[in-house]
């Protein structure tokens, strides 16, 4: 059998922004990953840009994240979003928020 090769396209930063389901904003601020129940602190992190329905958000310390968490936006631990975890590639993650 024959070996069949594919060209993978290849995509530019513009290509991605236009497919996201609402415009980012760039940022770099201070905050916390709690487990999904809110108990426990499970790592710090900065997000480094926010959209009304994802961020993308970089780990301070090497860190393997569960599916589901919750992200504290503020520093009175107010703001809070429950995310999924859409991929992770260290030190940066993205997350979809519920």
């Amino acid at each position: 059998m024959d070996a069949i090769w594919y060209r993978s396209r290849s995509r530019s930063d513009r290509d991605y922004m236009e497919q996201r389901k609402s415009q980012r904003r760039t940022t770099n601020f201070a905050a916390l990953v709690l487990s999904e129940d809110g108990g426990s602190i499970l790592a710090a992190c900065r997000v480094l840009d926010i959209s009304l329905s994802g961020a993308r958000i970089k780990l301070d310390l090497p860190a393997e994240l569960p599916q589901a968490f919750v992200l504290v936006l503020s520093r009175n631990g107010r703001t809070r979003r429950r995310c999924v975890l859409r991929w992770q590639n260290w030190p940066d993650c993205g997350v979809e928020f519920q």
